[in-house]
């Protein structure tokens, strides 16, 4: 009976000392398929943008990209990350830096758009400084207000925008 007991002891050990280091193998290593986007057209001024991506001190992506002006988004990269060991993506448009961080929630694909804004900022100074002026009666020249604006901000005017969807799947095996 004690034999018995040891040996049914021992086998309920060894079932969860193998349970533990199955679930240690799994969080060890998680690949996510991740598709990497970006759209040119969402910059107003620029005829070109600079795009680099990072991982881990890797550049895995550093390319111009032409502006053709008509809204679409281009597949840039698809790769496997392991969301364990890289928690993010380091991205730079046009001298703009953004972290995109890796959700390390199980899914299998990542898609991951991304645009440079040269205008947003700019039109919210130019209705302030409208609204100012306008309160005074005063009247002002879009183009020479948007113009100055542009020279005061310079290039702290852009700004990367970021959506990332979840088990969005575009890169194939």
């Amino acid at each position: 009976m004690q034999l018995k007991k040891c040996a049914t002891i021992r086998s309920l050990l060894l079932v969860y000392l193998l349970a533990l280091l199955t679930s240690c193998n799994q969080e060890s290593n998680q690949i996510v398929s991740v598709s990497l986007f970006f759209d040119p057209s969402a910059a107003f001024d620029l005829e070109q943008s600079h795009v680099v991506a990072i991982i881990a001190g890797e550049v895995i992506l550093d390319t111009v990209v032409v502006n053709t002006r008509v809204n679409s988004s281009l597949l840039m990269k698809c790769l496997d990350i392991d969301v364990i060991k890289n928690k993010s993506i380091d991205l730079t448009i046009n001298n703009q830096r953004a972290i995109v961080q890796l959700d390390s929630k199980r899914t299998d694909c990542l898609a991951i758009f991304t645009s440079y804004d040269d205008h947003t900022k700019i039109q919210q100074e130019y209705h302030k400084i409208k609204t100012e002026r306008a309160k005074n009666g005063q009247t002002i020249e879009m183009k020479l207000v948007m113009d100055s604006i542009k020279q005061r901000l310079g290039s702290e005017y852009g700004s990367i925008i970021i959506d990332v969807q979840k088990d969005r799947c575009f890169c194939n095996d």
